[in-house]
């Protein structure tokens, strides 16, 4: 097991050193990765503060939030990681902890892509399932329970995308089954709650389809991401006679696209989510007040 481990950090090296030499090569990229940064940046900085707006309010600190929680953390470790991954590669920095960069990052990523998944399971509970139950099923316990079990499954499926390259199911694929998981879960949901609309209040109905609605929008736009990340893997078995080079700008792409990805949700939030645009509102005045004081 240490000999193979040892095989795959050599692999991972030597790999890194010639994806240096295609970057420093390459004209595109001296202006391709610095705009990938201030993208990664931005999209870190509104994801954090879309955690700060949920612990810092009293009226989006609530069950049902969580999962939005771990999902925008999720959103801006990723972002963060996927700027070392590209100063690693760039810059001449000890490649030792480049395999666990790598691992970090995707898990984050898969992780986000379960949290949607549960936002809308945790709607369909307190609208069609077990609505007059949903206090006794949802609680701290039992959304603790979720998360913990969320993230480490997500980690543990990322570790061995990394230990098993080889492996027919690998990452892409992976997100690909996730993300038509979540349009199957959403369009399910929503025409059970179109169904039983006549038994559901409609402030709560109103307010659940709205989430439903922006949630739906977001897998929309990993949908569409991740469209062109495939695309991109196929055209550049034909646009490119060298197969690293290929290789090195689907990677590029991937990534970027997944970091506009994260840069996105904050931005849904913000136009489809009254309480949140709210909160913001209320916050903002108050973080430069404290700010000016100091």
């Amino acid at each position: 097991m240490e000999s193979q481990n040892s095989t795959l950090c050599a692999d991972t090296i030597r790999w890194i050193d010639e994806v240096r030499d295609v970057i420093n090569i390459k004209p595109f990229y001296a202006y391709a990765i610095p705009t990938h940064y201030v993208v990664c940046m931005t999209s870190f900085v509104l994801n954090i503060f879309v955690v700060a707006l949920i612990l810092r309010n009293k009226k989006l600190r609530k069950k049902q939030n969580v999962f939005i929680t771990i999902l925008a953390f999720c959103d801006a470790c990723s972002s963060l990681f996927y700027i070392l991954l590209f100063l690693f590669i760039t810059i001449q920095i000890q490649n030792t902890y480049y395999c666990l960069i790598y691992v970090l990052a995707h898990a984050f990523f898969l992780t986000s892509l379960c949290c949607i998944a549960c936002v809308a399971i945790d709607r369909y509970i307190a609208l069609v399932w077990a609505p007059m139950k949903y206090h006794l099923i949802v609680t701290k316990k039992t959304c603790t329970i979720a998360v913990i079990v969320t993230i480490v499954s997500q980690f543990g499926l990322s570790i061995l995308h990394s230990k098993y390259q080889q492996c027919v199911f690998c990452f892409t694929t992976t997100v690909i089954t996730y993300i038509t998981l979540n349009t199957a879960v959403y369009i399910a949901i929503y025409r059970s709650v179109v169904r039983h609309r006549r038994n559901i209040p409609l402030t709560k109905m109103e307010e659940s389809k709205r989430m439903l609605k922006t949630f739906s929008i977001i897998t929309g736009v990993f949908i569409f991401t991740w469209g062109c990340v495939c695309l991109s893997i196929t055209l550049s078995n034909y646009i490119y006679d060298d197969i690293l080079q290929g290789a090195v700008m689907t990677m590029f792409i991937s990534f970027s696209l997944m970091s506009i990805n994260s840069l996105a949700n904050p931005i849904i939030y913000w136009f489809r989510l009254t309480e949140f645009r709210i909160a913001a509102k209320q916050m903002l005045p108050r973080f430069t007040a404290d700010t000016s004081y100091t």
